[in-house]
Formats: structure tokens, sequence, C-alpha cells
């Protein structure tokens, strides 16, 4: 994808991140409409409720946690310092401590509550808009996609690492609002936010590489 498009990607982005924030906190526009989306994914995720997909939903939603995502981080920190690329290293320290503090700073601006009568016993703090583990899986994991799919050659493996990043992103996203500790709303929006910060990154490491290349 060119300069150009990822550029009209992120503002695409930006606007309806900045219009689903702004109707969750008013509470008029498209306020309706995206409480009966949120109540429609919402029915439709407790009509498929199962201790299997129940256990299934808690590991992808691991995946996300801050523990994990700072373990991974460190490692993944350490291992492309290794092999000499340390751009990459550094840009996902960067765009997980963004993503961190914008995720903590709207969250206590919309102060939207979370959904209650959740079936899981799973550990919840903060209020929902966004959703931080759909945006720190967008940056953290997204990156990650990015750096590696960047760095092999093979078409395969290529497409391989594009299909396992998405999937991990989606299940990661969807498991919240399985496990009813956010509303679709919530991980959509993490999910654009995350974008807008991953495409930043990936804009900054192309002008990386293109002035190392010279």
């Amino acid at each position: 994808m060119s300069r150009k498009h990822l550029i009209l990607l992120g503002g695409i982005s930006f606007f309806i991140f900045g219009l689903l924030a702004w109707s969750i906190s008013s509470k008029i526009f498209i306020y309706s409409s995206i409480v009966s989306f949120d109540n429609a994914i919402q029915a439709f995720s407790q009509s498929h409720i199962s201790k299997t997909a129940g256990q299934t939903m808690i590991l992808f939603t691991s995946l996300a946690d801050e523990q994990t995502i700072f373990l991974f981080l460190i490692a993944a920190s350490l291992l492309f310092i290794l092999v000499h690329d340390r751009a990459v290293a550094w840009l996902l320290i960067a765009g997980s401590a963004v993503g961190a503090g914008f995720s903590t700073l709207i969250k206590n601006l919309l102060l939207r509550p979370r959904p209650t009568g959740t079936f899981f016993d799973i550990a919840h703090r903060g209020f929902a808009y966004p959703s931080g583990h759909a945006l720190m899986a967008t940056i953290f994991y997204g990156f990650l996609g990015y750096a590696l799919f960047h760095s092999v050659k093979n078409r395969k493996l290529k497409v391989i690492i594009a299909l396992l990043t998405v999937l991990t992103v989606f299940c990661i996203g969807y498991s919240r609002v399985y496990l009813g500790v956010h509303w679709a709303s919530d991980v959509i929006g993490g999910w654009l936010l995350g974008s807008i910060i991953l495409i930043i990154l990936i804009l900054v490491f192309r002008h990386i590489h293109k002035k190392v290349k010279r």
C-alpha cells in the first residue's frame, strides 16, 4: 500500500473513531444506532456461549493483557536488536507506550460504562471506550506482523504472516465482546485508534529504511 493510501486510510480511521467517540460521549447523532448495533452483537455472542468457546476466548484475550504485551514487547525488542533492526524495536516500544497512554486518556474522558452481567469470571477495570485490548493488539501484533512480513521474501510465508496477524487481532477484539467486558463499538474504536497509530509506525519505519538504502 502506498504512502498516500496509508494516509487516506489513517484519515478515514480517525474520522470514524472521532465520530463514534463524540456520539458515545454526547449520546446524540448516531448514538441510538451504536446502541442497537452493540445490543445485536452482544445478543449474538451470548446465544453462542459455551465452556469450550469461553476458554478459547479467554486464551485470546490473554494475548493482549498488560503483562503479556509487556513480556512479548521485551522479547520482541531484544530479538530485533540482536538481528540489528533497532528501528523495529524502538517503534514497537514507542507505539505500545503511546497506545496505552491514549487508551487510558480517552477512557477517562468518555467515562463509558462497560456491559454488566458477564458470564465469565475475568478481571477487567476502567471504562469501556475504546477497548485497550483491541487497541494494543492492533498496534503490537499489527506492527510485529508488518515487520516480519517486510523481512521475509517467500510469498507464501508473507501470506501466512498476514493472515495470522489479521486473525489474531480480530480474535482478541471479538473475545472482549464474547466475554462480556466490552461493547462491540468499544472494540471497533480500539481497532480504529490502533490502526491510526499502526499506520504512523509503518510510515516512520518506511522512512527509516528508505534513508538506510540511500
